[in-house]
């Protein structure tokens, strides 16, 4: 029959409690867990997909070789020597520049990504390449313009604001924040608080909202200058910083 255990999904930053269901040490169903703090009964299609990823056929349990036109398996211990010997020698001969890491992404990930970020500092090497980097790279840059470093950046306060834009995000079904589904809700709902969409399609968030913005694609960049520009010319920004009044 199988048995209800409560976890938590690994496959994005939001990390939703879910339940799976597991029957001889496999996972044969998945469900929200309605009594998770963090998600409150909610997870989206990839946390419902966990099933998929862990036992999927093509998934790698151990290390393989490549050998001729296939890949043979290969022991832990082989697969550490060869890559330990590998990565000196090409450190040794193009400097620690040459070395760079990839991957370490989402929280299933991150304590690799722990344990080898030290290692890179210790080799002499900065270049970290992952899909959260790649996904970010646009808002990190902002924010180390905007705050002198790219260690400190911004989040919306989604309590207590009102108004909030989703810029081409599909919230409502993809998450991509806590407790999206509620805020989204609490915005359409609220006579007291606006909700804009900024999307090209018509998704289930943009069909929530009480603004759907549809721009041409790849007039992403006009538009927030217009929105800069209209803000200063209206005088909107708060130039209030530590009681002393700057211009931004």
């Amino acid at each position: 029959m199988g048995e209800w255990k409560k976890t938590q999904c690994n496959l994005c930053a939001v990390a939703c409690g879910i339940e799976v269901k597991v029957e001889n040490n496999k996972i044969i169903d998945v469900r929200p867990d309605k009594t998770s703090p963090q998600s409150r009964g909610y997870c989206c299609r990839k946390g419902r997909s966990a099933k998929y990823f862990v036992d999927h056929e093509d998934r790698l349990l151990y290390p393989k070789k490549r050998v001729g036109d296939h890949y043979e398996r290969i022991s832990w211990e082989q697969a550490y020597k060869e890559i330990a010997e590998k990565a000196n020698s090409i450190i040794k001969k193009h400097g620690p520049r040459s070395f760079a890491l990839i991957g370490g992404g989402n929280p299933s990930v991150q304590t690799p990504s722990a344990t080898a970020l030290p290692l890179l500092k210790g080799i002499g090497s900065q270049y970290v390449f992952n899909a959260i980097g790649t996904e970010f790279m646009g808002y990190w840059w902002s924010c180390g313009r905007i705050l002198g470093d790219q260690m400190h950046y911004l989040e919306p306060d989604d309590r207590n604001i009102e108004v909030i834009i989703y810029w081409g995000s599909n919230s409502y079904v993809s998450h991509q924040m806590p407790f999206a589904r509620e805020t989204c809700r609490q915005f359409s709902e609220s006579a007291d608080k606006m909700m804009i969409v900024i999307d090209p399609r018509l998704s289930e968030t943009a069909r929530m909202s009480d603004m759907h913005i549809m721009p041409a694609l790849g007039s992403d960049s006009l538009f927030i200058r217009a929105l800069i520009s209209l803000i200063l010319e209206k005088g909107w920004q708060n130039q209030k910083r530590d009681g002393k009044i700057k211009n931004l």
